[in-house]
């Protein structure tokens, strides 16, 4: 797991330092910060700053998936980027990152509209 994180941190180094895109640099942040959202919604579940019921749970660990879903799909888009990949396949890569980034966009708005009720 931790080489893993240490090649996935030298890809997108190697992304930053190959003058990314503003779509990569985008998308990089929206990423970062809906992990930051839901790591945030299971801090206060766990903490019983949210509701203890199991479709709060729910939601949460289904933001987790798609959050580490839509980090998979760009890993493989970056790696493809460095290693060279065809238009073609960056397009298909970048087409599942959108796709993946969309279910992210779903799963942080339930999670946001967990804390319309809390005080």
């Amino acid at each position: 797991m931790l080489k893993r994180k240490i090649y996935l941190s030298l890809v997108l180094l190697a992304l930053v330092s190959m003058a990314c895109t503003s779509w990569e640099q985008n998308t990089y942040q929206a990423l970062s910060s809906s992990k930051a959202t839901i790591d945030l919604a299971a801090q206060d579940y766990n903490a019983g700053k949210l509701p203890k019921t199991a479709e709060v749970q729910s939601i949460i660990a289904h933001a987790r998936e798609a959050q580490t879903a839509a980090v998979h799909a760009f890993e493989a888009y970056a790696v493809g980027k460095v290693v060279g990949d065809s238009s073609a396949t960056l397009d298909q890569k970048k087409a599942a990152v959108v796709a993946a980034a969309a279910e992210v966009v779903t799963v942080v708005a339930e999670i946001t509209n967990l804390y319309s009720g809390v005080k």
